[in-house]
């Protein structure tokens, strides 16, 4: 059976198993760690425990020559070698400098963090946690890497029992970003145990369930769930980790002016989802309404960027460049259409040279391009990647490196399905046939023109039929019928603009991935015309026509996508 990863802690607030950034130099210790199972093996992969000390309640380092911590009990210890694997906080071009303390105690080789080990059995004779701490060396390494090493000796007892989990207590002053954490026995059987930190990634190993944590490790636990939640008090700190919420009572600035009061979204008058409590100070004219910081809106720690993804998402910012552009690259450099496929191609390996030719009045294409993206990062960033003598590159697609006619591939309009912009919008089929719920007076029957014969003939491949689709739930619809089917004779009143309401379904393949099997476009009746719909398969009779018309049909789709994701999830619901 599959066990759900438990964390523990010891602390205040402690780091989410996803996401672990370890702060120093801030007024509160963090802990976090992912239980294993009591049995060692040779190999065991664990979670993390990550702590933090304010500033003035820095811990006390040991001293240079004490770089190997030893029990007292020398005759019945095991020497453990403990490496840790660091990644760099940014990326080396735009790496923030360090304090001379830092700098200090990394020439000399001393640590600003210590490893704790907990052992998942209490002390028989105190009936408190076993711990052994070591503080590990900066291994040298270039400028130019991309980790940072450090290495510790400790001798543990041999009754110390198995490692449950690690506290690391940071004593930079910088956030660091820990990756992993090795154990090395050096015993006969050099037993290795690995404690992983990654971003998004599981233990291999089954974690404890809750009413299975061993004892050493229940009271850290229970503490790091008490954090978490937070207690409702206080105002929220950036590098905190706290999941409270509260309504949205900050919408509007009625200290500036009384057009300017909102109200309050959430709870029984104005039912809205809830947002992150901040805990910010009420406005001074409406005490309903919290007052808006300088700073930026709170966000639990780990659930921020990076620094070196926050600069690479950024930098991405030409896209705003470029929308700028838009006019004059289509009447100075495109012609209305792609003519072939070869000019698509040029846009990634070539680039467009752009001209001296003024736009937006007086402004040059540099100096828009600086103006929308600012004038550091265009200097540090653009310059060197995106217009060097002046031509604009745009990046190519990863998934375009080795096929670059990845896009149409029936696999790949799927794989964006779950990997695009409104995953959760795919739903399994729970009724047969399928139906709208619209007013059939206004626009036309409701029922779909995809029948049970188009949907069998797609699954012959699989050698499946629509009722054993359904009874093993390996039917899947995508259904943007009925959420645009209002507004395509709107859409239509636009010049070169059309729309249709659709549905598309897919069947999930004994390989674990998704194929479509049928995409219905919708047109309800207008300008006189009845209601017109259409099912388009892909492969039907491999006619070059129908092909193309299915290749459109699933373009339609995708823009319905991107569609449904800014309008409804970004505008209306947010």
């Amino acid at each position: 059976m599959l066990k759900p990863h438990v964390q523990v802690t010891s602390g205040q607030t402690s780091v989410v198993l996803n996401k672990p950034f370890i702060h120093g130099n801030y007024h509160f210790q963090s802990p976090f760690s992912l239980l294993v199972p009591s049995k060692h093996t040779n190999k065991n992969n664990v979670g993390v425990s990550i702590s933090h000390r304010g500033k003035g309640n820095n811990i006390i380092k040991a001293s240079l020559l004490g770089r190997l911590v030893s029990s007292k009990d020398k005759t019945a210890t095991e020497r453990v070698t403990v490496n840790v694997v660091v990644q760099r906080e940014t990326a080396p071009l735009i790496e923030k400098p360090q304090s001379l303390r830092d700098k200090t105690n990394d020439f000399l080789g001393v640590a600003n963090f210590s490893v704790e080990l907990i052992s998942t059995q209490k002390d028989p004779e105190t009936g408190k946690q076993r711990k052994m701490k070591c503080f590990p060396e900066s291994k040298k390494g270039g400028k130019k890497d991309k980790v940072m090493n450090y290495e510790a000796k400790v001798d543990i007892p041999k009754d110390f029992g198995d490692v449950g989990a690690v506290i690391i207590e940071n004593d930079f002053e910088r956030e660091i970003y820990m990756k992993t954490i090795s154990l090395h026995y050096h015993s006969s059987d050099h037993k290795l145990v690995n404690f992983s930190c990654e971003s998004w990634v599981q233990s291999k190993r089954d974690s404890y369930l809750p009413s299975q944590t061993p004892s050493g490790l229940k009271e850290l636990r229970n503490e790091e769930l008490k954090r978490l939640r937070g207690n409702g008090k206080g105002e929220r700190k950036e590098y905190e980790r706290v999941y409270d919420y509260d309504v949205y009572n900050d919408l509007g600035v009625p200290d500036k002016s009384s057009e300017l009061s909102r109200p309050v979204l959430g709870g029984p008058q104005h039912p809205y989802p809830r947002r992150c409590r901040t805990g910010r100070p009420q406005t001074k004219t409406d005490l309903s309404s919290e007052s808006r910081s300088k700073t930026a809106f709170y966000v639990p720690r780990d659930e921020t960027f990076a620094e070196v993804k926050q600069n690479d998402f950024a930098s991405r910012r030409i896209a705003l460049g470029i929308k700028s552009l838009i006019p004059f690259l289509e009447s100075n450099m495109f012609d209305e259409k792609f003519p072939n496929f070869t000019d698509i191609d040029k846009m990634f390996k070539e680039g467009y040279e752009i001209t001296d030719k003024s736009i937006s009045g007086d402004k040059s294409i540099k100096e828009m391009l600086a103006l929308h993206v600012g004038t550091k990062l265009y200097s540090s960033v653009l310059v060197a990647e995106s217009l060097v003598d002046n031509v604009i590159k745009f990046k190519q697609p990863p998934t375009a490196d080795m096929d670059k006619f990845f896009w149409f591939r029936d696999e790949e309009f799927a794989r964006q399905t779950i990997a695009g912009l409104n995953p959760c919008c795919l739903q399994l089929v729970t009724e047969w046939p399928l139906k709208s719920e619209l007013d059939p007076s206004i626009y036309g029957p409701q029922e779909s023109k995809i029948t049970t014969e188009i949907i069998e003939q797609q699954l012959k491949a699989y050698d499946y039929t629509l009722l054993d689709a359904r009874r093993e739930k390996k039917l899947y619809l995508l259904d943007y019928h009925d959420v645009l089917l209002p507004y395509v004779s709107k859409v239509r009143k636009l010049e070169k603009r059309t729309l249709y309401g659709s549905r598309t379904l897919f069947f999930l393949t004994p390989y674990g991935t998704l194929m479509p099997m049928a995409i219905e476009l919708t047109r309800p009746p207008m300008d006189g015309k009845p209601q017109w719909k259409e099912v388009y398969t892909p492969n039907s009779n491999w006619h070059s026509t129908d092909i193309w018309l299915w290749k459109l049909a699933k373009a339609h789709v995708l823009a319905h996508d991107a569609t449904v994701h800014q309008l409804a999830k970004n505008t209306l619901l947010c």
